[in-house]
């Protein structure tokens, strides 16, 4: 009998679906009116949360906890994005288009440029890889017969290329300079000097190529010598 008894009570433990601890009363308190719960629960100035209801989840993982935080945020504004999230459109996501494939521009929310397609990896057939086999057996690039135009163009859409340190190197030989602060391609406008100029600086008109416009625009600047890049060094192999 004993034995026949100890298996029933443990087949009907075994069978019942078990609730946890003071699930009675986390019941109770989340069918409690919402009225009556704002009046037990009080917060204080500096965000302690009194008078909690004992159903409620009081620890600092749960509402309790998460409402201390958000008014902790209200005074430290950096604590916002922890409490509350940030709003993607701030990151330049563009939520309302049609599209909601975002790989195509956006890179993560620490660039400061939308991805191109030079940057994104694609996975192409094997035998689309051919640069081992018939790279050295290209013709070499002639960047001195081109135009400026083209030049900016392979600067500004070879990023991490070789490419780009030979069209820089290029512009770098035809008295274009390299603005490290302003990130823009200047020279001196043709005929004109530096209306002032000492060792450390000048001042002047100059051209200036606007990468957002695609041209080249006239602008006076006061240039620091120590502002402007020097001219890039090849690697051996793409001389």
């Amino acid at each position: 009998r004993e034995v026949s008894s100890t298996r029933q009570s443990a087949a009907g433990i075994i069978g019942q679906k078990v609730k946890p601890a003071g699930y009675a009363s986390l019941q109770s308190s989340l069918a409690m009116p919402p009225d009556q719960m704002s009046i037990q629960t009080q917060t204080t100035s500096d965000g302690v949360v009194m008078k909690i209801p004992s159903g409620m989840i009081a620890n600092h993982f749960g509402l309790a906890g998460l409402l201390s935080f958000i008014r902790a945020a209200e005074a430290e504004p950096n604590l916002v994005a922890l409490a509350l999230g940030t709003d993607l459109t701030s990151l330049g996501l563009c939520l309302t288009a049609d599209s909601t494939s975002l790989h195509h521009s956006f890179t993560s929310p620490f660039a400061e440029w939308p991805s191109k397609a030079q940057d994104i990896d694609f996975p192409v057939p094997e035998e689309y890889l051919v640069n081992s086999s018939i790279g050295e057996k290209l013709a070499p690039i002639k960047l001195h017969r081109y135009e400026d135009d083209l030049l900016f163009y392979l600067y500004y859409h070879s990023c991490g290329d070789v490419l780009q340190l030979a069209a820089s190197a290029e512009l770098y030989q035809r008295d274009w300079r390299f603005h490290k602060e302003e990130h823009v391609w200047l020279q001196r406008c043709p005929g004109m000097d530096p209306l002032a100029k000492d060792p450390l600086y000048e001042r002047g008109r100059y051209q200036v190529f606007e990468v957002s416009a695609w041209r080249t625009m006239t602008r006076e600047m006061h240039i620091q010598y120590d502002q402007l890049e020097a001219c890039p060094r090849l690697p051996h192999a793409s001389r």
